[in-house]
């Protein structure tokens, strides 16, 4: 029935006034419309799966968990690194998911892999639909193909590779757009790219550009999005300049895949200097306007948008919601905040983890979302989830193309999947 044991569960009565949204007068009757869609308050998440929680030993500063298809049947499946291996859970469709099983003998604690040290993702680099494993290391990076069955073949090490200890930062994103995951590497001003090959190798990682330094604050972030429809991933540099304004800077790969240099890229937004707690959430990207382009999202004192342009360049921020900021609540030691489309319009929703429960707002198709609303009076702060031991995930695992959510509680895996209208069932 939630994250806590039977016997100290805290029960949540009552439902938290809807919270203030800016619309405009053309968008309050879509807005109005759009909020009386969603009518049913789900009361507890479901128990899916007595495993991947605090109770079986995963911990959060020693087991990545993953949600992502790994057998290509497009329903996100759990992905977990433990101690002595990497453990699976397929999902079923229902909102559940089969028994665990074994993955690969590798990749986990005892084998000496850290989660601050090396990074570890699950994503697709054959470009079957099924994700991998890529794991760097500290000689390197390591990789293990999906069997398509829940387990993964045997590990392969990529000679040349770039180890842990010269990235600052690693993101996997799919540079020359062949619908296969590349990595690439942050040290000091260079970036490294290495390209997957189509057989669960990469090639030698060659050097695509000079000019971005590690970050200097939580709001400075080095992302990759397609940014222009070309299906290639474009760099996203945002940063925090001497007059304490977010700033972006954009650039799309060569053919080559290096980067020529970046070209400011609009997206400003001024941050007042603010306590810890309260500090600006650092930029998220995603197509809140369902355009097939990102936008840049960001959480102060509230929600901040700027849409995308759809050729590198993005309007500058506006106030999108005056909920899901620190004016209304919300801070980022206790709550978590993400997009993800829950209605199946290929817009991104927001969905929060407040205290109350799971709160969300539905993409208009502009710069607004409609009033937040209680969704689940679980999965929150008062129910006993905190972000440093539950992660609790946005993936479709029913198939059906909306994001459900999926949480790492104390006795295991709790799910809410989406009924379509920003509400879950």
């Amino acid at each position: 029935m939630g994250l806590l044991r039977p016997t100290f569960r805290k029960h949540v009565v009552g439902i938290a006034a809807t919270m203030a949204v800016l619309i405009t007068p053309t968008t309050a009757a879509a807005a109005a419309s759009a909020a009386d869609d969603v009518t049913s308050v789900l009361r507890a998440a479901h128990f899916a799966l007595a495993n991947f929680g605090t109770d079986q030993g995963w911990r959060g500063d020693s087991h990545p968990r993953f949600v992502v298809d790994i057998t290509g049947d497009h329903r996100a499946d759990i992905v977990g690194f433990g101690d002595a291996a990497v453990y699976t859970a397929i999902a079923t469709g229902n909102g559940g998911f089969t028994s665990v099983r074994f993955g690969i003998a590798n990749f986990g604690f005892d084998q000496g892999w850290r989660t601050a040290r090396h990074p570890r993702f699950v994503t697709d680099i054959t470009g079957d639909g099924r994700a991998d494993i890529v794991g760097v290391g500290e000689a390197g990076v390591y990789t293990a193909r999906s069997n398509g069955d829940g387990s993964f073949g045997p590990i392969a090490f990529q000679p040349g590779s770039f180890p842990a200890s010269t990235c600052v930062t690693i993101r996997a994103a799919d540079i020359n757009g062949d619908g296969r995951a590349d990595l690439v590497c942050q040290s000091f001003r260079l970036l490294q790219v290495a390209i997957a090959q189509g057989n669960g190798n990469f090639a030698a990682p060659i050097v695509a550009s000079t000019e971005f330094p590690p970050p200097g604050t939580i709001n400075d972030i080095l992302d990759f999005a397609d940014l222009n429809r070309d299906g290639r991933a474009d760099v996203v540099d945002i940063r925090v300049d001497l007059g304490a304004r977010l700033t972006t800077r954009t650039a799309s790969p060569r053919p080559n895949n290096t980067f020529p240099l970046t070209n400011p890229a609009g997206a400003i937004l001024a941050l007042p200097g603010l306590p810890h707690d309260q500090s600006a959430v650092p930029s998220a990207i995603a197509d809140v306007s369902g355009d097939g382009c990102p936008d840049l999202t960001t959480f102060g004192a509230a929600l901040y948008l700027a849409m995308g342009n759809c050729d590198g360049t993005f309007l500058n921020y506006v106030l999108a919601s005056a909920d899901f900021g620190f004016s209304t609540g919300w801070n980022i030691n206790d709550h978590v905040r993400a997009f993800a489309d829950i209605t199946g319009d290929h817009r991104a929703d927001i969905v929060g983890f407040k205290n109350e429960g799971v709160f969300t707002a539905n993409a208009l198709g502009n710069e607004f979302l409609t009033a937040a609303h209680l969704a689940v009076t679980d999965l929150g702060f008062d129910s006993g989830w905190r972000i440093a031991d539950h992660p609790r995930v946005l993936a479709d695992i029913t198939g059906d193309g909306r994001a459900d959510i999926v949480g790492f509680g104390i006795a295991g895996v709790y799910t809410a999947v989406s009924s379509g209208d920003g509400g879950f069932v």
